[in-house]
C-alpha cells in the first residue's frame, strides 16, 4: 500500500496491489509474493491528475516495474477477467490519467 497526503495531512491518492508469480492467482485473496513478476491493483485512486502521477512513481520506486499489471476498473472483459496490461501498456494508461505528468520508466 502505498498514499499522498496533502500539505494538510489530507488524503490525495491511494494505491493497494498485490504481487504474485503465477498468473493465475491474481483470484485467490490471501497470495501476496513481493518478489512477483505480476501486479494486482486492488484499488488505485486520486483526486487529481498531479496526485495519480504522485502516487505512480511511489508505486514504481516502491515495487519497480512488473511484467504484467491486471487493473479492474469496472471495464471487464467479455469473460469478467480484470483488464490485463503489459508493463509499457500500463505506464502509458497512467501517463494519461496523470496528463502527462509521469516520465517513462
Amino acid at each position: 500500500m502505498c498514499y499522498i497526503l496533502s500539505d494538510y495531512s489530507e488524503p490525495r491518492a491511494v494505491c493497494l496491489i498485490k504481487l504474485f508469480r503465477r498468473i493465475e492467482h491474481f483470484i485467490d485473496t490471501y497470495v501476496h509474493e513481493p518478489c512477483g513478476e505480476f501486479c494486482m491493483i486492488e484499488l488505485m485512486v486520486a483526486d487529481d491528475p498531479l496526485a495519480m502521477g504522485q502516487i505512480f512513481e511511489k508505486f514504481t520506486a516502491r515495487w519497480g516495474t512488473c511484467k504484467v499489471v491486471l487493473w479492474d476498473r469496472e471495464e471487464r472483459t467479455e469473460n469478467g477477467a480484470p483488464r490485463i496490461y503489459k508493463w509499457r501498456q500500463f505506464e502509458k494508461l497512467a501517463r494519461r490519467l496523470s496528463y502527462g505528468l509521469i516520465q517513462n520508466t
